[in-house]
């Protein structure tokens, strides 16, 4: 994770490196790119009669990708939260569905991969809350909540979650939304007085008339409607009262949290999330590759034995990944018998698996992708996998036999 402070009054956040491991350690190999993380039937869910659940260890590589885009998604891509949080939920069963939907994040991200989060303050005392529902879009009919804070430019906090009850209507939905937030609303504002800042209220953007009554006026607004909403959901009036935050409303239009609650397209995906990641809403990925640092100018930490022993590998490098690429091209020609390495692999720190080796950027751009693929400590082949789908066969057969005997690949 790169803090970029180079520009003054902004800090630009990127973790590039994190997302090219995500992709690189994806069993399958992505190769298209999407224009948004999620499609519109994100949550939809098959019926369990209907659904086809994915074999144990695929769902072992679904868990764990899924995993990897949520410490992403909290930290350096608010654009991706929601499909994340969605995908969260799908962890214990996935199905065929879930792979795709998986797949397609990645997509996004590979298309994504210079995105950086940008953030500036135009006041420090005054934080920015918008907050909004979507009702009854899972399949279980809950509803979702999307949440962001900003001092000026980009969401410096940003939340995308199920919410965990039923609700009747829209406005409980939200009144629930604003429940859900608001401890996280309270904690930022505490957290920045304990910083020495005089902070005002928190402010609080709201799009839905009827529940910024009820957070304002609480039972006084209350009708037969709304009469078994629990007593708790009327903590924000309190907070209101004691002057830890004001509510003003917010047009859907401008509501820019509402990416969080559910997926977007086209224009306007483009333009909340340029609100939401501090970029241009005509964001060119090609244009932030010279931009955003990939690694900080200068180190404060110490070179450890092991990066001191790798510079000795450096002469020979270049020999290494021409042997790396002959191999991924095919097996190589002056062997007849099992894949060996040549002395010159071994003296570059190759042991098992020449894939282990970094290639150069330059080999990146030209070289195919290595024909096997470490998962869960086992080698998987990706051409495999893609041969017996063509042939028909099922998802569950086409991934168990991608998995390469060690003592059988010759």
């Amino acid at each position: 994770m790169i803090f970029d402070f180079s520009e003054k009054g902004k800090v630009m956040v990127n973790m590039i490196e994190y997302i090219k491991t995500i992709i690189n350690d994806f069993p399958e190999e992505i190769v298209e790119t999407r224009s948004s993380p999620a499609a519109d039937h994100l949550f939809t869910v098959r019926d369990e009669t209907e659904a086809k659940l994915l074999p144990e260890e695929q769902a072992r590589a679904f868990h764990h990708a899924t995993a990897q885009v949520l410490f992403l998604s909290a930290r350096a891509r608010r654009d991706i939260q929601p499909c994340t949080a969605f995908l969260t939920t799908r962890v214990r069963a996935p199905d065929e569905d879930d792979w795709g939907k998986l797949k397609r994040l990645l997509g996004y991200l590979k298309g994504t991969l210079h995105m950086p989060l940008i953030l500036s303050a135009d006041s420090l005392t005054l934080s920015r809350w918008w907050v909004d529902a979507a009702y009854a879009v899972h399949h279980d009919m809950k509803g979702h909540t999307g949440a962001g804070m900003s001092f000026g430019q980009g969401m410096a906090l940003s939340y995308s979650w199920k919410q965990k009850i039923m609700t009747k209507s829209s406005t409980e939905a939200e009144l629930v939304g604003v429940d859900d937030a608001l401890g996280y609303i309270l904690w930022a504002r505490y957290f920045m007085v304990h910083q020495g800042y005089d902070m005002e209220a928190s402010l609080l953007y709201q799009d839905n008339m009827s529940a910024m009554l009820l957070e304002t006026n609480g039972k006084a607004s209350s009708s037969k409607r709304t009469k078994h909403i629990k007593i708790k959901y009327f903590l924000v009036k309190d907070k209101i009262d004691q002057g830890d935050m004001t509510i003003e409303h917010c047009p859907t239009e401008q509501m820019w949290t509402d990416v969080n609650t559910k997926p977007k397209q086209g224009a306007v995906f483009r333009k909340f999330r340029g609100h939401m990641m501090g970029i241009p809403t005509e964001y060119i990925d090609a244009d932030y590759i010279n931009k955003v640092p990939l690694t900080p100018k200068v180190s404060m930490l110490p070179l450890t034995k092991e990066q001191l022993a790798s510079k000795e590998c450096v002469g020979d490098y270049e020999s290494c990944n021409k042997e790396i690429r002959r191999w991924a091209n095919g097996r190589p020609q002056n062997t007849e018998g099992p894949f060996e390495l040549p002395k010159n692999d071994q003296k570059c720190g190759l042991k098992d698996n020449p894939t282990e080796v970094r290639p150069s950027e330059s080999a990146e751009e030209t070289s195919p992708p290595p024909p096997l693929i470490m998962v869960m400590g086992r080698s998987w082949s990706p051409s495999i996998y893609g041969a017996v789908r063509l042939l028909g066969n099922t998802v569950d057969v086409a991934w168990r036999m991608a998995f390469i005997h060690p003592l059988t690949f010759i």
